[in-house]
């Protein structure tokens, strides 16, 4: 079959429902064993497991499109003003 050849199914943007109903169990049975309060309390007695859970969810770094020269940073020029709280202030 040639590329780019749509066969049917889901219409691109369509949510799945299953994968709907299931995040949708999973928030009904957060509530159930306690909420937030309750992840708390596990998340202090689990840090590794919390922050592997957290970093997970963490959105992915953005890959740089094919042309390198179009996603440069801008440069920013930034001031910085040094100023000595020692000395008195000569204005004052």
């Amino acid at each position: 079959m040639a590329k780019g050849v749509k066969t049917g199914g889901r219409k691109k943007g369509t949510p799945n429902r299953v994968t709907s109903t299931v995040k949708d169990n999973v928030l009904a049975v957060f509530d159930k064993i306690g909420g937030v309060a309750a992840m708390a309390t596990w998340a202090q007695e689990n840090p590794t497991d919390f922050y592997r859970i957290y970093a997970r969810m963490l959105p992915a770094e953005p890959k740089p499109e094919d042309d390198p020269e179009e996603n440069k940073a801008t440069p920013v020029k930034v001031e910085v003003a040094v100023v000595d709280a020692r000395k008195p202030d000569a204005d004052a």
